[in-house]
């Protein structure tokens, strides 16, 4: 990891944590562990809708879905940006309607969750928390739903 030379004031705490966890999540050599993550809700259903056009090809197998459904609702459930779009019970709805019909629903979830709003929601969720000293929590979550969009849609570890 980088030294940062300035000096931090106390003020300045959540700025330096963010700092620091981008660079740990971004260092090649970092353990798996806080590295940034490969997906967030936006992303996992951006995959199920690729998957499952290769599904209808017949190129992967059906099962390979269902995997990824469980993932979602997985997300979902602790998803701090999704939770900046609506309240606990929406999102409740959204799990229990995956698992009744698991195409219509991820369908139905990818158009609630839009890419840009999602990006949006995150950018808004860091600024709101990065200036407070005690919202480290917050901060690391809404850093790695952050990142994992970037990374997603083709941005460079090296240039973030």
């Amino acid at each position: 990891m980088k030294y940062i030379t300035q000096d931090w004031t106390s003020t300045k705490d959540g700025y330096l944590f963010f700092v620091q966890r981008l660079q740990e999540m971004l260092f090649h050599y970092s353990d798996d562990i806080v590295k940034a993550p490969v997906h967030n809700t936006q992303t996992l259903l951006e995959e199920y809708v690729d998957t499952e056009k290769d599904v209808v090809k017949g190129s992967i197998k059906q099962y390979q879905l269902d995997i990824i459904a469980k993932e979602i609702k997985s997300s979902l459930m602790t998803d701090v940006i999704v939770r900046e779009l609506y309240k606990y019970e929406v999102i409740e709805e959204m799990a229990k309607f995956l698992d009744k019909d698991q195409r219509t629903a991820v369908h139905y979830i990818f158009n609630k969750i839009p890419k840009k709003k999602y990006y949006e929601i995150c950018c808004k969720y860091l600024k709101e928390n990065l200036s407070e000293s005690n919202r480290k929590t917050e901060i690391e979550k809404g850093l790695r739903a952050w990142l994992a969009f970037l990374l997603w849609h083709g941005y460079s570890s090296e240039y973030i």
